[in-house]
């Protein structure tokens, strides 16, 4: 089972919403023969307050924090003119987590999001609500977010990048169902079955990537 508790002293970020810490603790019981305690794991997530509560991909935060999308937000114009049941923070951290769970309905991950932030002011949002909120945000923010993260581009004299003159690369794969629209099936085929074409439309996407880290290879 697990519980949750907040704690710490709420502080401002960027002039938007506060910031204060969720302790979420998994106490892990065997089933077997009993035990004199039980094994405890505390993660510490930051969260901010208020309608922002949500918007948090847990420990990942740290990775993509709260000052970085708040960035690709105002660099790309699409932060909120007021504060919404969704605000653009949280729709982005909303989409960063359906990458996580990408067999999961937004409702779902929603749910996901949420858990352990009892006694905060959650929004419960339908899923008709998650969707405009979706389209609201648009590609934009994504797109500047990746750039913030990836950085610049490794040089060739940056060790591990290239063998014998060649850039090491990777090249991984997955296939991702999309919406069940006229236009969608006329670029992407449903999967194959027995009596023909079943499911959702499938988008096969192929990613080439560079295996030089940008900070220096080994």
């Amino acid at each position: 089972m697990s519980a949750c508790r907040r704690v710490g002293v709420s502080v401002p970020i960027m002039g938007a919403a506060p910031v204060g810490e969720v302790v979420l603790q998994d106490i892990l019981a065997a089933p077997g023969a009993p035990l004199s305690t039980d094994s405890v794991i505390t993660r510490v997530v930051r969260v901010a307050g208020g309608r922002f509560a949500p918007g948090h991909v847990g420990e990942l935060t740290r990775i993509v924090p709260f000052e970085m999308v708040d960035a690709a937000l105002a660099q790309t114009g699409t932060v909120q003119q007021r504060v919404r049941d969704l605000p653009s923070r949280v729709v982005v951290y909303l989409l960063l987590a359906g990458a996580l769970f990408a067999d999961l309905g937004y409702g779902q991950v929603w749910a996901r999001m949420t858990v352990g932030l009892d006694g905060l002011d959650v929004a419960a949002p339908t899923a008709g609500a998650l969707a405009q909120a979706l389209r609201r945000i648009g590609v934009a923010p994504l797109r500047a977010l990746f750039d913030l993260l990836r950085g610049p581009a490794a040089g060739v004299s940056v060790k591990g990048v290239r063998w014998r003159g060649r850039l090491v690369t990777a090249i991984d794969g997955t296939i991702l169902g999309c919406a069940d629209t006229t236009a969608n099936l006329q670029v992407y085929q449903r999967g194959g079955g027995y009596q023909g074409g079943t499911g959702y439309p499938l988008a096969r996407v192929l990613a080439l990537v560079a295996c030089g880290t940008r900070r220096g290879g080994r």
